[in-house]
């Protein structure tokens, strides 16, 4: 597998964004889609690097590019930066794939988690300005928005600690634009908006049209075929959303994992961890195929 960085400065509204996004490629070549990657974090903490090596290995040796964007992090940029910044790292991907070694400008969408959220969005941004679309969507225990009671209502995990508000200041009060996470330092912040059900607050929505950051049923009935997986544990993410998003997303595949926590596949040998990916790859080459 062959690996290689690109920089990527992007101006939106008042922000100056500076990205890295990182290509994986078969070290043979390929002329497959490539699957465009979206990281978890809830829009707060995360890194482009978080997928374990042994399932991006196993993508790429099955002949499938990867690429791995980067975001800026909220609370320095609010949830409508976020969004318009992936659609333009997809726009610049559809305008010269030539010049990341691709042959082909087809692609795929892959999040997990809150990357899932963010790869729902910029779907429906595609369909709405008539653009390339995805051959596919990759759905890893994702949601459609905010609406959920899940996620205004204060939670606490079990043997997490509660975590004081001046813990995270430093986070909450640095205006410099955040758009990799690797040591994952900033996951308390996360944890914080979770526990004082102040995480729309954190991503800038009381100050937007929360409604404006949730899909709608029709949107999800207009997308292209999807595979999504989700435990029925998930302590972060209900269980429902991606069950429910995959009945609505014509020609879907709904893989459910049982008794593992939400990013269940961080445990790359887990057997139920390993039937999805290899059930993935499988769905992969049919899709593409």
């Amino acid at each position: 597998m062959l690996s290689f960085e690109h920089n990527l400065s992007q101006i939106i509204g008042d922000y100056e964004i500076k990205l890295t996004h990182t290509m994986y490629l078969p070290k043979t070549g390929s002329k497959k889609p490539c699957i465009l990657y979206l990281h978890g974090g809830g829009l707060l903490y995360g890194t482009r690097h978080d997928l374990p090596k042994a399932h991006l290995t196993a993508i790429v040796q099955s002949g499938y590019p990867v690429l791995a964007l980067s975001y800026p992090l909220a609370p320095s940029v609010p949830i409508d930066i976020i969004l318009k910044s992936v659609h333009e790292s997809i726009r610049w991907f559809s305008q010269d794939p030539a010049s990341l070694s691709l042959q082909t400008d087809d692609f795929y969408l892959w999040g997990r988690s809150s990357g899932a959220y963010l790869m729902f969005h910029t779907a429906e941004k595609c369909l709405e300005n008539h653009e390339k679309m995805p051959l596919g969507l990759i759905n890893f225990y994702g949601y459609s928005g905010f609406d959920s009671p899940t996620f205004k209502t204060p939670r606490f995990l079990k043997g997490r600690a509660v975590i004081p508000r001046k813990a995270v200041l430093k986070f909450v009060e640095d205006p410099t634009v955040i758009t990799d996470d690797p040591a994952m330092r900033r996951i308390i912040l996360y944890e914080y908006a979770r526990q004082t059900a102040e995480w729309t607050t954190l991503l800038g929505l009381v100050k937007l049209t929360p409604s404006l950051f949730s899909l709608k049923h029709e949107t999800f009935s207009r997308f292209p075929r999807s595979f999504n997986t989700a435990s029925n544990t998930d302590e972060d993410v209900p269980f429902s959303e991606s069950k429910s998003i995959s009945k609505i997303i014509p020609n879907s595949i709904f893989i459910p994992v049982y008794n593992r926590p939400h990013d269940f596949d961080t445990d790359a040998e887990e057997p139920q961890t390993v039937k999805v990916y290899d059930r993935l790859i499988q769905w992969l080459g049919v899709a593409t195929g």
